[in-house]
């Protein structure tokens, strides 16, 4: 047969293909499919989420309907369902049912306190806790202590917590023990963690641990942690020694915080290989787990990678990372202070600066919530500086706040000293280790084994086995000739362990990764053999016994030309340029083909929306909102998309009192990188060159999606001075600050272009700055002239994504006024009964199906606008 085929090519002119050559097309066409069907699944995946998301919230519609046939009574069932609801992530359908209740609801009605919970709850939901907390207050404390406990006193704790309610919650707490209720008073117990009461904490857990032999597990699971937290406190009887070092460990407050990453304890375990280099030290501990592990890892250090040093009995120390308040240490601990600082306990309070029995040597450090960087904290980061910092980013961070930061690269490029007598699979079996990464397409399932860095019962296991765990998982990955991970405390170890290391992170443009990724084998060595250098050098002088002050001085030295390079580094910024459109050139011709309507008389007010298509029918109305409630002369400035001059003269001649410029920006692209929110349109780009476009001083800047109330005047004759702009801070949790708002961005670019934002960002200022919501924005276009924001600037959302928002933020900072809440509310936000000015910020429109809070309103000015 074989033959015959040969022939047969022949025959046509074709060469036979090999065997080899044969199977390798196959082995290609079958890596083919597999990313297909890979890519299939994760679609398939996807759908599936998204289908099952929605029965869940079709199934959770009808609580209110059973509730009540099941005699609920109405302010049981609406908070049933709003409980419901929201667990369901079923949250605008929810909010629309709230807010329909609450327009409908008279203050003297027996459903006004259900439904202020009900308001509270959904403000609690999306972190509103200070206008959450505001709407509790209102409400009779009975109907708190029957629906909303548990929210009230977080609201409380997370606003700083009071006496009153203190006394309020630990009266709450004895209540729920004597009544048995004994999971409901954990909870509470709880939140005085929040509040860092751990007295009081301790005392209520020990009371309801009396109780033990009547508690399910899970609850007596939990009291068990809280009371070997309580242990970790107590003092314990040390050992002599000379010298007190502190081992990382990583538990918190709650246990559902603690690590359950085998790979913080590669960091720990990288940490002790640098201590055990050192010859005629004697380890000890309370912990003999820990002594013993310690001592055998001092064992396996070759000859040639020791360190004399005068021998000198060490005390080993536990500390927790992110809760080293509770852990009784001795006086003058010294400790390698490394690893991702970001664990706040109950998503509540950051244990940081640690207990102040520490001395710390900030080295493989990691930092990206800013929250962290309290002005004690970032008195005691000065203080011991310079700050070793494992990747790029943590450094523009500290940098920016004036603390001496330099990048070293993770602690974990060290740990190979451990395992020189361990033999390393180089260019062994084709076996290939996928650690929590993708299978590798066109391999059998018997030619590579899955492993996990990850599991829950690490938070249940003490430090000395966890560091086994991770002794053992590393020694389980030696024989494979290859490593696929995304986890970077696989991916830094097993390089530095001599493996073949295919790095693949979920995101390379994630805040962790500028400066460890793609790292050649001269840049990796460059990482490690620094870290060591400088551990080796100030654990002499710690090992020598020197002073504190000795010790410090050192560190600073031994950094002093890292910390002036990373600042050369830093300031060594992109500044992209515009790319799309030459500025003066689209400038000219927008002002040439403008249309003007009604140029009778002088303005007193300048104002300026952006609209298109989708918004046409819209704008008109929020216009006679600021028409029926202004004395003053308006001139109104519309940036336009895909609007007609037949448009531009039916709204000029329906309000013939309103002086009109219409700009079309059609001709206008910002490039093939913008990113826009589902409920956003390109058009609200283009406000960012009203600068140029208007020739007046100052404009106000409206949303379409607003309505005026009160004399929007009053707001434009506010005096900026030399302030760029005037705007409300924004209530949004997760778009607060300028961090947040650079940061969100910059994970959607390529890693270059990341990094290169961020870098920027930090160097030209803070991040920390209040953001503004700029929805309803004042604007200093003298001033903004001057500073050539639209040219610096509108270059940030073509390369970098940055929506308009985003770039007003960013180049004003703190140079901004505050306006009055009353002229920005926002529903679904706040509680502002006295609006000035309605803004329906987000997806729910009051033109939409769906009902949202003070809809009727903009109802009724459409109504008087189409009776002009």
């Amino acid at each position: 047969m074989k033959s015959f085929i040969k022939k047969l090519l022949a025959m046509v002119g074709l060469k036979p293909k090999s065997e080899v050559e044969v199977l390798n097309q196959r082995i290609s066409v079958l890596r083919k499919r597999t990313d297909i069907y890979s890519k299939q699944k994760a679609t398939l995946s996807n759908k599936l989420e998204t289908v099952q998301l929605e029965l869940g919230r079709q199934s959770v519609r009808s609580t209110f309907y059973k509730s009540i046939c099941n005699g609920s009574s109405l302010s049981d069932a609406i908070l049933c369902q709003v409980r419901d609801g929201l667990k369901a992530k079923d949250r605008i359908t929810i909010r629309a049912f709230i807010q329909s209740l609450d327009r409908n609801c008279d203050k003297n009605s027996e459903l006004f306190n259900a439904i202020t919970i009900a308001k509270a709850l959904f403000l609690f939901n999306d972190s509103f806790f200070p206008q959450s907390f505001e709407l509790f207050k209102k409400v009779n404390f009975d109907c708190i202590e029957k629906y909303a406990m548990y929210e009230y006193f977080y609201c409380w704790a997370e606003m700083g917590g009071g006496n009153i309610e203190c006394d309020s919650l630990k009266k709450q707490v004895i209540k729920l023990i004597r009544a048995k209720r004994y999971d409901e008073a954990l909870r509470l117990c709880e939140i005085l963690v929040k509040t860092k009461n751990m007295k009081d904490f301790y005392k209520f857990v020990n009371q309801i641990a009396s109780f033990c032999s009547e508690l399910p597990k899970g609850l007596n699971d939990k009291l068990q942690w809280y009371l070997s937290r309580e242990r970790e406190s107590a003092p314990s009887a040390l050992p002599t020694a000379d010298i007190n070092i502190g081992i990382i460990d990583y538990k918190m407050a709650d246990k559902a915080r603690s690590s359950a990453n085998h790979g913080d304890y590669i960091q720990t375990l990288a940490s002790i290989s640098n201590y055990v280099r050192f010859s005629n030290l004697d380890f000890v501990s309370c912990d003999k787990n820990l002594e013993k592990f310690v001592k055998e890892c001092q064992e396996r250090i070759s000859q040639s990678n020791k360190i004399v040093s005068p021998r000198k009995v060490v005390n080993l120390v536990k500390v927790d990372r992110d809760f080293s308040s509770n852990n009784f240490i001795p006086p003058n601990t010294w400790m390698l202070a490394f690893g991702w600082y970001q664990h706040p306990n109950f998503k509540s309070f950051y244990d940081f600066p640690f207990n102040p029995n520490l001395n710390p040597i900030f080295i493989s450090f990691h930092i990206n919530k800013i929250e962290l960087l309290t002005v004690e904290a970032i008195e005691y980061l000065k203080k011991y500086a310079p700050i070793g910092c494992r990747d790029w980013n943590t450094v523009y961070i500290l940098l920016s706040k004036g603390i001496d930061a330099f990048f070293s690269g993770c602690i974990t490029t060290t740990i190979a000293q451990l395992y020189e007598r361990f033999e390393i699979t180089k260019n062994g079996k084709n076996r290939i280790a996928v650690v929590e990464a993708d299978a590798p397409a066109g391999y059998s399932p018997d030619e590579y084994s899955t492993f996990s860095q990850t599991s829950p019962d690490v938070r249940d296991t003490d430090l000395a086995k966890s560091l086994q765990r991770a002794d053992q998982m590393l020694q389980g990955y030696l024989p494979f000739s290859k490593v696929i991970t995304h986890r970077l405390h696989c991916y830094l170890p097993c390089r530095a362990l001599g493996l073949d290391v295919t790095f693949v992170p979920k995101n390379e443009s994630d805040i962790r990764f500028e400066g460890l990724l793609h790292l050649s084998e001269d840049n990796f060595i460059k990482i490690r053999d620094g870290v060591r250098a400088k551990i080796s050098e100030i654990f002499k002088a710690i090992f020598a016994q020197k002073s504190e002050i000795e010790v410090y001085t050192l560190w600073k030295e031994i950094c002093t030309e890292d910390v002036a390079y990373a600042k050369d580094y830093f300031a060594k910024v992109v500044t992209p340029t515009l790319s799309n459109f030459d500025l003066n050139e689209i400038v000219k011709e927008v002002k040439e083909v403008c249309k003007k309507y009604n140029q009778n008389v002088l303005p007193d007010i300048h104002l300026a929306f952006a609209t298109d298509k989708n918004l046409a029918e819209n704008f008109p109305v929020v216009l006679e909102s600021v028409v029926a409630n202004t004395k003053k002369k308006l001139c109104v400035n519309v940036l336009t998309r895909g609007l007609s001059e037949e448009y531009f003269e039916k709204i000029a001649n329906k309000f013939k009192e309103v002086n009109f410029v219409f700009f079309p920006f059609d001709s206008i692209s910002y490039g093939e990188k913008v990113k826009l929110l589902k409920h956003i349109s390109i058009s609200t780009i283009d406000r960012l060159l009203l600068p140029e476009v208007l020739d007046c001083d100052k404009v106000l800047y409206l949303d379409i999606d607003i309505i005026v109330n009160d004399d929007i005047g009053d707001l434009y004759d506010m005096d900026l001075g030399n302030y760029a702009l005037a705007g409300k801070s924004s209530n949004y949790i997760h778009l607060k600050t300028g961090y947040k708002l650079i940061y969100r961005a910059s994970l959607s670019l390529a890693p270059q272009d990341a990094w290169d934002l961020r870098r920027k960002a930090h160097y030209e200022g803070e991040l920390d700055f209040n953001a503004f919501n700029a929805g309803v924005v004042l604007m200093n276009l003298r001033k903004m002239r001057k500073d050539e924001f639209s040219s610096k600037y509108i270059p940030l959302v073509e390369n970098y994504a940055l929506n308009d928002q985003d770039a007003l933020n960013l180049y004003c900072r703190d140079n901004r006024l505050e306006i009055a809440k009353q002229w920005n509310v926002i529903p679904s936000q706040e509680n502002v009964l006295d609006a000035k000015l309605i803004h329906w910020a987000g997806p729910v429109k009051p033109w939409g199906s769906l009902y949202i809070s003070r809809k009727e309103i903009f109802e009724k000015y459409k109504m008087i606008y189409s009776s002009r």
